[in-house]
């Protein structure tokens, strides 16, 4: 299991400059001309989200190749109210989001925004003779990819925006958001639960903390939870390590979703905990009952 942490960019510049001063024979990026700098946008780990601004400066200065990965949170970016977070992101040279992660699309569709598409066509492009047309001025996108050939994913996704409108979209995302900050407060009412740091959009951190509870025991503890709540059906749950911890991950993006389901889903992980209490000998000597 990968754990995450915050990269600064003055983590990324020190790289630069290390990379920079290293023997060419020693370090294959020496020169830092090839090093590609990308930025998470909070789904892998909760609250991933850095100075874009930041990030970017030091891109510009050491010419590298930013790429903004926001294949979660992107979307969230429709909402007046959310577009700070996103601030620097119009400087990277490449942005990715996947319209299916949270924006109402079937699996799979995924978006790539790219500020000069020659530099795609530059490393991608090679046509044999059996693929050469005498068409001027056609796009090709087997020029911009590695694939010579793809489905026609754009189509689910343009009849979403056609249906929903920008106006219909935003209210379904901004919903979602209403959604998670009822589960949150449910967290944060209850006690031996709490919740990782907020991440401002429709992901979840949280874990099952009960007193007298090691770290060791509580990883086992909200693993157990998971694959219970999973098991009954109750809700769909993934799990994240932070600084060697394992919490739960509850991200609401599904368009049917309601509060109804959001109940549901925080009583089956009470449910769930209740149930696990005595997990490999857990409990013992703690006052808790050992099953």
């Amino acid at each position: 299991m990968t754990t995450f942490q915050l990269l600064q960019p003055a983590t990324i510049a020190e790289a630069c400059q290390q990379l920079a001063a290293a023997p060419a024979d020693t370090a294959p990026l020496a020169g830092g001309t090839d090093l590609l700098s990308q930025i998470r946008d909070g789904a892998a780990a909760p609250d991933t989200l850095v100075s874009l601004d930041a990030i970017a400066d030091v891109a510009d200065s050491r010419g590298l190749w930013l790429h903004v990965d926001a294949a979660y949170a992107g979307p969230a970016a429709c909402l007046p109210a959310l577009r700070p977070r996103f601030r620097g992101w119009e400087r990277a040279d490449s942005i990715v989001i996947n319209p299916h992660k949270w924006l109402l699309t079937p699996v799979d569709c995924s978006v790539l925004f790219v500020r000069n598409p020659a530099d795609l066509r530059a490393a991608f492009s090679l046509t044999p003779a059996f693929l050469e047309t005498p068409e001027q001025g056609a796009r090709h996108l087997m020029d911009h990819g590695l694939a010579l050939g793809r489905r026609f994913r754009a189509l689910k996704l343009w009849f979403v925006m056609r249906y929903f409108g920008q106006d219909g979209m935003r209210a379904v995302i901004a919903r979602h958001l209403e959604l998670a900050e009822q589960l949150a407060a449910m967290v944060d009412a209850e006690p031996d639960w709490e919740r990782w740091t907020p991440s401002g959009f429709s992901l979840v951190v949280l874990r099952w903390s009960p007193d007298g509870a090691t770290p060791q025991e509580r990883n086992a503890l909200n693993l157990a939870v998971m694959d219970r709540v999973n098991a009954s059906g109750a809700a769909f749950l993934s799990h994240t390590e932070i600084d060697g911890e394992t919490w739960l991950r509850c991200a609401i993006g599904n368009i049917r979703t309601t509060a109804e389901d959001v109940d549901r889903a925080w009583a089956g992980l009470r449910e769930a905990a209740e149930g696990c209490v005595g997990v490999d000998g857990w409990g013992a000597g703690s006052g808790l009952r050992v099953d």
